[in-house]
C-alpha cells in the first residue's frame, strides 16, 4: 500500500527470502525440487503460514470458504429451526457474507495501523473473536435464538475472511515478484485447501451422523486457533510503520486512492445494508422478490462504480466473475431433495447426514483436487478465455445430468446405484468449476495495483463474494416463482416434484456469461502480467480518469 511518495513504507513489499551471509551455505534437507524452489523464493515462514491459514483455516475448518467443520453443520442447525429451502440459503448466505465484507477489512489493514502494525493485529482479534463465537456454536447449538445462531456463524466466518484476505494481501506482492512461479504458488496453496476441505468432509459426516451439528464446532476450536502462532510470531515478516508516518497514513492513501476508498466503504454500506434488511424482514411472508431486487440494486450500483472508477484491466475480469457467480442457486431445496425421509418424500434418495456430509463434498474435493493435479498439464500454456470457454459448457452439462434423478427416473433403473451416480455427478462438477479456479486466481494476484494489495483484493474477492450472495437471493426468489418451498414437512414431495423446474434455469445460467467473454477477460496467458503501465495506479485509463482529464 501507498502512502505520500515520500513515505518509505517496509509492509507488503518488503521481502521474505531466505538470506544467507556471503560465503557462508546453509544446509538443506532434501525436498521435492518444486517446494525447495518455491522455499527459495517465497522462505518457509511465509510457507508454514500458508499452512495454517490457508491448508488448515480455510480448508479444514471452513471448507474452502463455506464448507467443512464450519459451513457443513449449517443446514441442519436451520432444518431444526423449520427454515424452508429458499430462506435457509438466504439466512446462510447472510452467515457468511463476510467473504463480501473483505474492502472494509482492507481498508482498515492499509489505512489504520494499529501499534503500527498493518495485518498482524487484525488477523489476532478477528481470530479471538472467531473463537468466542465458535466455542458459544458448540456448546448450544441448536438452542440459540436463530438471529443469535446468525450472529455467531457470521462472526465465525468474518474470522476466516480477515486472515485468508490478509495473508493472501502479502502472498500477492510476493507472486508479483516471481512473476514465474506463480501458477506453481497457488497450485501449492489450493493444493493444501483442497486437501484439507477433503479432510474435513471425512470427519464432518461422522460428527453429523452419531452425535450433532454443535459437536463440529468443539473440534474446530483448536483448529481455528492454530493460525494464530504464525499471526503472533509474525512470520509475514511486517515490520512497524514508523511513528512519524502512522498519523498521516490514512489521509495519504486517500489523497492517492480515493476512488478505493470510496468503493470500499460503499461496498461495506450496502452489504451491511443487505444483511440487516434481510433479518427484519425475515419473519415476514412474500419477501423473496423485494429481498432479491435490494441485493441486485446494490450488487449494480457497485458494479458500475468499478467500471466507471476503476482501470479496465482490474473492472473487467470482476465483472465477468460476478455474473458468473451471481446465477441462481437452489442448493438449499437441494438438500431437502436429498435427506428427506420416507415419511416426507416417498421414493426418494433418503441420503443419511454421513453421505450428504461427507459423501457428496468428497466427491466434489476429489474432483477439485483432480482438476488442480490435471490443470497445470493440461491449461498451463491456455489463455484465459479457451480455459473459460471450455469449462463453463462442462459444468453445464454435468449439471444438467442430474435432472433425471430429479425427476426419479433413476428409481426402476439404477435404484442400487444412484448414489453412485449423484457422488460421480459431483465428482464432475468439481473437477470442471477447479479447472478454471486456479487461471482466476492467478488472474486476481495480476490485477493488483502495486502496493495497494489488500483494499484492491478485498474488492475484487468482495465483489465475487457478493455475486454468492445474489445467487443465493435470485434462487430463493425463483424457488418461490414455481412454489418449491420445503421445510421437511410432509408437504414436501408435491414441491420437489417441480424442483427440475428451477434448477434447470439454474443450471444453463452460466452460459449466458460467456457472451460477454470477449470484452471482459484479456487474452493473455497465465504467465503474463496484466497491468503493464503504471502497475501502481488502481485507476489509470478509467473512464472517469478519462474523462476529468478530457474536462481540463
Amino acid at each position: 500500500m501507498a502512502a505520500h511518495d515520500d513515505i518509505k513504507s517496509p509492509r507488503e513489499d518488503t521481502p521474505l527470502l531466505q538470506q544467507e551471509s556471503p560465503g557462508q551455505a546453509t544446509p538443506k534437507a532434501p525436498l521435492p525440487s518444486w517446494l525447495q524452489t518455491l522455499i527459495d523464493a517465497f522462505s518457509c515462514k511465509l510457507l508454514f503460514t500458508v499452512v495454517c491459514t490457508q491448508h488448515v483455516l480455510k480448508g479444514f475448518v471452513a471448507g474452502g470458504g463455506d464448507s467443512g467443520l464450519l459451513g457443513a453443520p449449517m443446514e441442519f442447525l436451520f432444518k431444526e429451526y423449520r427454515v424452508h429451502g429458499g430462506r435457509m440459503q438466504v439466512y446462510m448466505a447472510v452467515a457468511v457474507s463476510p467473504w463480501a465484507l473483505k474492502p472494509v477489512i482492507g481498508l482498515l489493514s492499509d489505512t489504520c495501523p494499529i501499534f503500527g502494525y498493518q495485518k498482524m493485529p487484525y488477523i489476532v482479534i478477528s481470530l479471538v473473536a472467531g473463537l468466542i463465537a465458535v466455542l458459544v456454536l458448540g456448546l448450544y447449538g441448536a438452542n440459540l435464538e436463530l438471529s443469535e445462531l446468525i450472529c455467531c456463524l457470521f462472526v465465525a466466518f468474518f474470522a476466516v475472511s480477515s486472515v485468508d484476505l490478509l495473508v493472501k494481501a502479502a502472498q500477492s506482492s510476493k507472486v508479483k515478484k516471481a512473476v514465474h512461479l506463480s501458477h506453481d504458488f497457488f497450485l501449492f496453496t489450493w493444493l493444501g485447501i483442497v486437501v484439507g476441505m477433503i479432510a474435513s468432509a471425512l470427519l464432518v459426516g461422522p460428527l453429523l451422523h452419531y452425535w450433532s451439528p454443535r459437536h463440529c464446532y468443539l473440534v474446530a476450536l483448536p483448529f481455528l486457533g492454530l493460525s494464530l502462532w504464525p499471526a503472533l510470531a509474525n512470520y509475514l515478516g511486517e515490520q512497524p510503520l514508523p511513528l512519524e508516518d502512522r498519523t498521516q497514513l490514512m489521509a495519504a492513501n486517500f489523497r492517492k486512492h480515493p476512488e478505493m476508498f470510496i468503493l470500499a466503504l460503499c461496498m461495506a454500506l450496502v452489504l451491511i445494508g443487505i444483511v440487516i434488511a434481510t433479518l427484519t424482514l425475515s419473519k415476514e411472508k412474500d419477501v423473496e422478490f423485494p429481498q432479491f431486487m435490494m441485493s441486485f440494486v446494490g450488487a449494480c450500483i457497485i458494479l458500475a462504480s468499478l467500471a466507471i472508477f476503476i482501470r479496465w484491466e482490474i473492472t473487467g475480469p470482476c465483472i465477468f466473475w460476478f455474473i458468473l457467480q451471481a446465477c441462481p442457486r437452489v442448493d438449499g431445496a437441494l438438500f431437502f431433495f436429498y435427506t428427506d425421509g420416507p415419511d416426507v418424500f416417498p421414493g426418494g434418495p433418503f441420503f443419511s447426514p454421513w453421505l450428504y456430509a461427507t459423501g457428496m463434498n468428497l466427491a466434489c474435493f476429489c474432483g477439485t483436487l483432480c482438476a488442480y493435479l490435471t490443470g497445470d498439464f493440461l491449461f498451463k500454456e491456455w489463455r484465459y478465455p479457451s480455459i473459460i470457454l471450455l469449462t463453463v459448457p462442462l459444468r453445464v452439462v454435468a449439471r444438467l445430468m442430474l435432472i433425471p434423478v430429479l425427476w426419479r427416473w433413476t428409481i426402476p433403473s439404477y435404484a442400487d446405484s444412484e448414489a453412485s451416480f449423484i457422488l460421480a455427478l459431483e465428482f464432475l462438477h468439481g473437477m470442471c468449476f477447479a479447472w478454471s479456479w486456479i487461471p482466476r486466481q492467478v488472474m486476481t494476484a495480476h490485477a493488483t495495483p502495486t502496493g495497494y494489495e489488500a483494499t484492491m483484493l478485498s474488492l475484487m474477492s468482495g465483489t465475487f463474494n457478493m455475486a454468492s450472495m445474489i445467487s443465493s437471493y435470485c434462487g430463493c426468489w425463483i424457488l418461490s416463482n414455481f412454489s418449491v418451498c420445503v421445510d421437511g414437512s410432509t408437504d414436501d414431495a408435491k414441491s420437489l416434484a417441480r424442483i427440475w423446474k428451477p434448477y434447470t434455469v439454474s443450471s444453463v445460467s452460466p452460459l449466458l456469461a460467456l457472451v460477454l467473454l470477449p470484452i471482459l477477460i484479456p487474452n493473455k496467458y497465465q504467465t503474463e502480467v496484466l497491468i503493464t503501465e503504471k502497475p501502481e495506479s488502481s485507476t489509470h485509463g478509467s473512464f472517469f480518469t478519462r474523462r476529468f482529464r478530457s474536462l481540463n
